[in-house]
């Protein structure tokens, strides 16, 4: 619920740090609470390839906000 209330508070898309914090916002996305957006990888196979993953709140997010107090 802290994620999502962090997402609630960036009020646009938020970029996601971490794996958990990914992983939660996919679990999120299930729930039709957020919309998970990520960037194509750059440079795929190498080390320094990355992918950014954001996510941003949906209405259903607000509402499910809303019912717990958020």
């Amino acid at each position: 619920m802290q994620l999502l209330r962090r997402i609630a508070a960036a009020n646009r898309l938020m970029e996601l740090i971490g794996t958990a914090e990914v992983k939660l916002a996919e679990e999120y996305e299930r729930k039709g609470w957020v919309r998970v957006r990520r960037t194509r990888m750059v440079n795929s196979g190498d080390p320094d390839s990355f992918q950014t993953v954001y996510a941003e709140l949906t209405e259903d997010g607000w509402e499910a906000l809303r019912e717990w107090g958020g």
